[in-house]
Formats: structure tokens, C-alpha cells, sequence
């Protein structure tokens, strides 16, 4: 998992678990508050209504009089006053099923109901035997006495009422955070992201670096963390180009040095043979003839690989390559010894325009016609093609390569099972100068059309 997933993930679940939290200990609050203002009115109501219980007795009642009596009276009193007109409408509230929280039940001294309001009997089934708060399954309660009149007053609500609160409020509390969660997420995936680009194009650039392109990394626009990583992986680049410049200086060197003895010692031996003609030990100085061939053949593949080291095959302006391609095709078929027969077919049409160096683009053709001459069938011709879609192909008649090793033929002295002679160098070498270019070699057995033999594609860039 990336640094910014994991920045993201952890981020996010951390705000998540915050405002769980803070909205767990809101809804705590909330409930603590719910319960407490219920309790203030539980016994705000219960002292209103035992106030009224014991005012409305008249004094020539008894004890058990009845308070819808004494509401009767006076109602038909002509001479009541407008309190007495006032002090039953927390009655006619509760009574008559106008209040839809609030029940409540009035006994006297000797236990006897006086008066309940409306559903107050689902509520008020048990009875109380001292004052204060009270909680059954149903409803929260609270009774309060008057020593002197011995009338006591139970008030009720139930608790449904104040589950569908806290759960109308636990809803409107959570509900929006799901929204601003997501906002959340989002706005921290931007972020995030925003932060973290520096990281990201620093990997980028330093993916891109490898032994064509060592090129320094700019570090001024990074962020101060990330500064001293550039500065480092620059320091480190820098010596390795200095050792690679070093070590194809000297191979270059050593293979251009090794050239001039070797020529010297080839043509001392064919004049050796020449001289000694069939007699002894011409087949010992052919031996070494062909060795000293071998020995010069090499030395100009590691040049070439030097040169390829050195990123021959990097251009950045596009050139011609027409003439370049019809130029080495003529060297080989117009050899004075043994020429080769190599067909070539234009199906471009147009000039060959490709952002590729001429040397390079001239090493990796030579390479392909030589190694199709060195592992084709004897006497075939060699077929040469430059596609409509940009591509040249050079295949051959041949035997076929297996799967297992068509793979490993770009790989730098592999010449698979093959008992020609060779390097394991050219086709390793073409390989690195077109992908220099940008281009892509692609190596098929059989050929393309053919029963047998063998193919290099190139797609030119």
C-alpha cells in the first residue's frame, strides 16, 4: 500500500473515530439533559397539582370530599371569584387527554382516588409508598404528599416519549455526520494528494534514471523534507556516471588499441599461408586465421557496445534513414567476395524520417543482415522489408529457435544452440541502440510467412 493510501486510510479513520466520539459523548449529554429536564417537570407538575389538591378543599368538606364535586360547586357558585375560575385548568389539561405526556392520579389520606386523568391507570398501576422519583418499564414517575391534608399526587410520563426524543435526536446528530464524513474523506484524499505530489513526481523522475539516463534531479522545487533524498541520489549518480564513463573509456580504448595489432597479425598470417601454400602446416596457420578473425570480430563488437554504452541511439531531431539503409544493404551485396543476395522492399514509399542516430541505425541493420548470413540456411536470400507501419523486418530461411531460447538471444554472449560461429553480442547490442531510439526490437521463429527460419522486427519510433 502506498505512503498516500495509508495516509488517507489512517486519516480518515481517525476523524471518524473523533467525531464518533464527540457525537457518543454529545448523545450522553443529551440523554443527561433529557432526564433532567424531564425530572423538573415531573416534579414541577406534581407540586402544582398537589397545591391545587389541597386548595380546592372547602373548609365544611371532609376529608374525602370529592374534587369534581367541589369543581361542580363551583362552577353553579354565581359569587366565585376569577381565581376559582383558574384553578382547575391544570385539571382540564391533564383530565380531559389534552396533555399527551403528562398523567397524573390524586388520592387523600385514606387512599382513596380522587382523581386520574386520561390513560393514567396503564401507568399508575402500582402504587407508591414514599415521595420521589420512580422507574418501571413503562413510564417515568414522581410522587409527592402534603403532610397536613395527607393528599398525594403522582405524576407519570412515558418512557416512550422520551426513547422517541433521544431517538429523533441521535438521528438528527449522526445522520448529517455521514455527509460530512464523506465531505471529510474527500476534501482529506485532496489534500493529501495535493502534500504528497512532491513524493510522488521525486519517484517518478527517479524511476526514469538508469544507466542511459543519469542525468541530475532537481531539487530546488522539492519540499525542504525531500531536498537532502535529491541531493543524495544526484551525489550518487554522479559517481556512477563518472565509474561507467571510466569503464567505457577504457573499453573503447583497449578494443580501438587491440584493433591495429590484430590486423597486423591477420595479415601476417595469410601471407604465411600464402607462402606456405598445402604444405605443412597450412591447416595450423588456417586455425589461426580464423581465430584471429574471431579475435577482430569481437573487438569490434565491443566497440559497438562501448559506443551503445555511450547512448549512440539517443536523437532528438528526426533524420533520414533511407540512404543509410541502402548503403549498408549495397556493402553486403556488393562484396567482391562471396556477395550476399538480400532483397529489399519499400513499402513506405516516403523517406525513412526517424529520430534515431545514422552510426547507431547503421550497427543495428549490419547486425541483423550479418546474423542472418551467419545462422540462415546456405544459398537463401536474405529478405529485407520496411513496412507501411514504420517497421523493418529482416528475416531469413532457417532453422527454428525453440521458445525457450528466443528470450535469451537479446541477451549480452547468448548465441543459443546454434554451431555457427559468432560473439552473442549483435543482436544484444541492436537490442539496446533501438531501445535507446525509443524503438522496440522484437526477435519471432519461424518467420512471419515462412515455414522456418527466423525474424527481427523493428518498430521504428
Amino acid at each position: 500500500m502506498s505512503i498516500r493510501a495509508r495516509l488517507i486510510l489512517s486519516l480518515s479513520l481517525l476523524i471518524t473515530v473523533f467525531w464518533l466520539s464527540a457525537a457518543m459523548i454529545a448523545r450522553s449529554v443529551f440523554v443527561e439533559e433529557v432526564d433532567e429536564i424531564l425530572e423538573d417537570t415531573l416534579q414541577g407538575a406534581g407540586s402544582r397539582l398537589l397545591h391545587a389538591a389541597t386548595h380546592d378543599r372547602r373548609p365544611d368538606d371532609g376529608a374525602g370530599a370529592s374534587l369534581e364535586q367541589d369543581r361542580d360547586r363551583d362552577h353553579d357558585d354565581d359569587h366565585d371569584s376569577d381565581e376559582s375560575d383558574d384553578r382547575f385548568d391544570d385539571w382540564d389539561m391533564l383530565s380531559d387527554g389534552r396533555s399527551d405526556y403528562l398523567a397524573f392520579e390524586v388520592r387523600d389520606g385514606q387512599d382513596r382516588l380522587i382523581m386520574r386523568s386520561a390513560g393514567a391507570g396503564e401507568l399508575l398501576s402500582e402504587r407508591r409508598e414514599r415521595s420521589g422519583f420512580y422507574v418501571t418499564d413503562e413510564a417515568l414517575l414522581y410522587s409527592i404528599a402534603d403532610r397536613a391534608s395527607r393528599y398525594s399526587v403522582t405524576v407519570a410520563t412515558a418512557r416512550s416519549h422520551r426513547d422517541s426524543a433521544i431517538a429523533e435526536a441521535t438521528w438528527a446528530l449522526f445522520l448529517p455526520m455521514v455527509a460530512l464524513l464523506a465531505l471529510m474523506a474527500g476534501t482529506t484524499f485532496f489534500l493529501v494528494r495535493l502534500f504528497v505530489a512532491p513524493v510522488k513526481d521525486l519517484s517518478t523522475e527517479l524511476s526514469k534514471r538508469a544507466g542511459t539516463n543519469l542525468a541530475p534531479l532537481d531539487s530546488a522545487a522539492l519540499p525542504s523534507e525531500l531536498r537532502p533524498i535529491a541531493q543524495s541520489a544526484n551525489l550518487l549518480m554522479q559517481r556512477l556516471q563518472k565509474a561507467m564513463d571510466a569503464e567505457r573509456v577504457f573499453a573503447a580504448n583497449s578494443t580501438h588499441e587491440l584493433r591495429t595489432p590484430i590486423a597486423g597479425a591477420l595479415a601476417q598470417v595469410q601471407q604465411l599461408r600464402a607462402e606456405i601454400g598445402d604444405g605443412n602446416g597450412h591447416v595450423r596457420a588456417a586455425e589461426i586465421e580464423g581465430a584471429l578473425k574471431r579475435l577482430a570480430n569481437l573487438g569490434t563488437r565491443l566497440l559497438q557496445l562501448a559506443r551503445a554504452d555511450a547512448n549512440l541511439g539517443q536523437r532528438q531531431e528526426r533524420q533520414n534513414l533511407t540512404p543509410v539503409l541502402q548503403a549498408v544493404v549495397s556493402e553486403f551485396t556488393g562484396r567482391a567476395v562471396s556477395p550476399l543476395a538480400v532483397i529489399l522492399r519499400d513499402n513506405l514509399r516516403q523517406d525513412l524520417m526517424v529520430q534515431m542516430d545514422a552510426d547507431a541505425f547503421a550497427i543495428v541493420v549490419r547486425n541483423l543482415i550479418e546474423n542472418a548470413e551467419r545462422h540462415g540456411a546456405s544459398g537463401s536470400p536474405i529478405e529485407i522489408e520496411v513496412g507501411a507501419d514504420w517497421t523493418i523486418s529482416v528475416k531469413n530461411h532457417g532453422p527454428v529457435v525453440s521458445d525457450e531460447d528466443l528470450p535469451t538471444l537479446k541477451q549480452r554472449f547468448q548465441r543459443g544452440h546454434s554451431d555457427a560461429e559468432g560473439s552473442g553480442l549483435g543482436l544484444a547490442i541492436s537490442d539496446k541502440l533501438v531501445t535507446q531510439s525509443g524503438g522496440v526490437l522484437t526477435l519471432m521463429s519461424p518467420a512471419r510467412g515462412y515455414a522456418d527460419g527466423f525474424e527481427a522486427l523493428i518498430k521504428l519510433p
